[in-house]
């Protein structure tokens, strides 16, 4: 439609972060191309579906690492805390490791415990 009017595409990097609603661009590019009459629109969501369901299958802790101006800026604003898998924090600043930790993932409703599996794991190699 558009290249035969002479239209060029932009990048699909250029679309990234644009949009109101994340959605599969790549496919909907595809659709384009491809000519389709119809196509279900709840099809454009299953890849970001997806991709938030393997983040949230992931331990995520509080990022202690934030700043105290984004965090006052965030307070203020009533956000939520950011948060992170626990596999990408340094030791010492994994919530096990020190009260503080433990404080801020309990104020932010985030159980700072480690896993069962991770949990039994350490047990038996310090065993």
């Amino acid at each position: 439609m558009l290249t035969e009017a002479g239209m060029q595409r932009k990048e699909l990097s250029a679309y990234e972060g644009h949009c109101w609603r994340k959605y599969d661009i790549q496919m909907m590019f595809d659709n384009l191309d491809a000519r389709s009459d119809s196509v279900e629109y709840e099809r454009f969501f299953d890849k970001i579906k997806r991709e938030r369901a393997e983040w949230l299958s992931k331990d995520l802790v509080v990022d202690r690492r934030e700043g105290y101006k984004s965090w006052v800026w965030r307070q203020l604003n009533f956000q939520d805390a950011p948060l992170v898998p626990r596999e990408e924090l340094p030791l010492e600043l994994q919530p096990q490791s020190s009260i503080r930790g433990k404080i801020i993932n309990y104020i932010n409703g985030v159980d700072p415990r480690l896993p069962q599996a991770q949990n039994s794991a350490a047990q038996k190699v310090d065993v």
